[in-house]
């Protein structure tokens, strides 16, 4: 097996593991968490602080995300009303900052 084929491997192993792995009361597994926290951390530097804007349907779980992977609380900065309703979030950054 080649060392392309190895990696490939590795990483469909954890991305079951991520899959299947529940982490907090919710039921939310790694990969709901991973992606929620992806769609608002810094894709270049995941521990720096970030701002995004948040669907209203999705706050909770990017509060439980950066819980999770920043072991720091968001917070809610500003909300919009109406269709389309979403809040924006803000994050110190891992571990506060």
């Amino acid at each position: 097996m080649t060392t392309v084929e190895l990696l490939a491997r590795e990483m469909a192993e954890h991305a079951a593991y991520e899959a299947k792995t529940v982490v907090t009361e919710k039921g939310d597994t790694i990969a709901d968490l991973r992606r929620a926290f992806e769609s608002v951390c810094d894709v270049n530097d995941w521990k720096a602080a970030w701002e995004a804007k948040v669907p209203a349907e999705k706050v909770c779980l990017v509060f439980r995300a950066v819980e999770f992977f920043h072991a720091d609380k968001a917070e809610v900065v500003a909300v919009a009303v109406g269709e389309g309703r979403c809040c924006l979030m803000r994050g110190r950054g891992y571990m506060g900052g």
